[in-house]
């Protein structure tokens, strides 16, 4: 989850400073670096920035699919099967934006 120090941490959106956790939302690091919606991934925002955002539909979308996956990756295999099955369920949520990049 993005790190957020009430005070210090600029909003990803506006880079005004956060002033307080509970006026904030944040995601963890689950986009592509080469995807044009990475800068947010692993960052925080102001909620009213975050609700107000063009783009907030195609984000939100993206940590959905996240999500899924996350929630139905196999339990109990080894590293080696855990890290192919995440490369092949992570390139099938970023395939469509590869192609529109």
């Amino acid at each position: 989850m993005a790190n957020l120090f009430p005070g210090k941490t600029r909003c990803a959106l506006c880079g005004k400073i956060i002033e307080s956790a509970e006026t904030a939302v944040g995601f963890p690091p689950f986009i592509p670096n080469w995807h044009s919606l990475s800068r947010y991934s692993d960052a925080a925002l102001h909620t009213v920035c975050f609700e107000q955002w063009e783009l907030r539909a195609d984000f939100e979308k993206l940590y959905r699919g996240y999500q899924s996956i996350m929630q139905s990756r196999p339990m109990n295999i080894d590293l080696a099967a855990a890290s192919e099955w995440g490369k092949s369920a992570f390139d099938s949520l970023f395939a469509e934006a590869k192609t529109t990049d």
